[in-house]
């Protein structure tokens, strides 16, 4: 019988005597070597999934399993790493004494946890602060630090509760070659993330949450229409006149600066607009073709039927 890294059936949780439902029959299932985005806006219970599955709750009703086995199993625990929304750490230990702590728990052996820190302090782009204490660290530095204490058991499931917030744009994508490297080597990663652009570069598949239900869940190409939806001609050196007369023939102009942005949803249309823009004696500087992203699709979907 084939097992999955994580498989979750009909999850509901209900908090306190209020009866408050955080999660309503929550199914889904990721596949081995997979990378999952976890997707919903705020309050969707992304963050109470991902606590169940490290055993921080206990849910309502229904199951969750990982490699075949409950939550909670000593088994399980090994081959997990988890990363959550805002990793705190001992502020008067230095990155590398927190990795080497965090060693030692996991039964390693002083030269092994040296070597481990070192190799995963360098694998977040954290090295040259290995002897900066944490207290000085600023939020995006302690989610790389969060990451590398995930990854020193090498575990064969990683959960991540928006692993790439509080993170600048080199810090973004340096975590997102990691979770493609874990990926490469066989490794399944499961996270949530409110950086839609990301989360459309690296995952495989994704599901969408609203008020603790699954909305949809699927691969990008299933879900992202392929149709073009507007054509953008950036040109300089257009008169005034000249954009005038070209804005009867398309759906929008806006002028930045010294340029004029001109967009048309008919991609034939675009053809005789650039003939016009060559014409008068103007600049074609790009032509970018746009289709729909994740980003839409969510914006979409969340504000259809009343889900936003």
């Amino acid at each position: 019988m084939e097992t999955h890294p994580l498989e979750i059936e009909n999850l509901t949780m209900i908090y306190g005597g209020k009866g408050q439902k955080a999660l309503s029959e929550l199914s889904l299932t990721v596949s081995e070597k997979e990378v999952f985005g976890y997707l919903g806006p705020n309050g969707a219970g992304k963050t109470t999934t991902l606590k169940i599955l490290v055993g921080l709750l206990r849910y309502t009703s229904g199951s969750v399993r990982m490699f075949g086995r409950n939550v909670g199993d000593s088994d399980v625990r090994t081959r997990i790493g988890f990363v959550p929304e805002d990793p705190r750490f001992y502020e008067y230990l230095t990155a590398g004494e927190t990795l080497r702590f965090f060693g030692r728990l996991l039964g390693l052996e002083g030269k092994s946890a040296e070597e481990k820190a070192g190799k995963y302090l360098e694998t977040v782009g954290l090295s040259y602060a290995a002897d900066t204490r944490v207290g000085k660290f600023s939020r995006g530095m302690r989610q790389r630090l969060g990451l590398a204490q995930a990854l020193l058991n090498g575990p064969d499931l990683l959960l991540l509760d928006e692993p790439l917030s509080g993170l600048d744009p080199v810090g973004r994508a340096q975590i997102r070659d990691v979770i493609l490297e874990q990926a490469a080597t066989g490794k399944t990663v499961f996270f949530s993330s409110h950086v839609l652009p990301d989360v459309e570069a690296i995952c495989s598949r994704v599901g969408i949450i609203c008020e603790g239900r699954l909305r949809e869940s699927g691969t990008i190409e299933e879900m992202l229409s392929k149709s073009l939806e507007t054509v953008e001609i950036v040109v300089s050196g257009l008169s005034e006149a000249a954009a005038a007369s070209l804005s009867e023939d398309v759906d929008a102009v806006r002028k930045t600066q010294n340029m004029h942005v001109l967009s048309t949803t008919d991609s034939g249309k675009a053809q005789e607009i650039l003939k016009r823009i060559i014409a008068e004696g103007a600049a074609v500087e790009s032509v970018s073709p746009r289709r729909e992203t994740l980003e839409d699709y969510f914006m979409r979907r969340m504000g259809s039927g009343g889900e936003a």
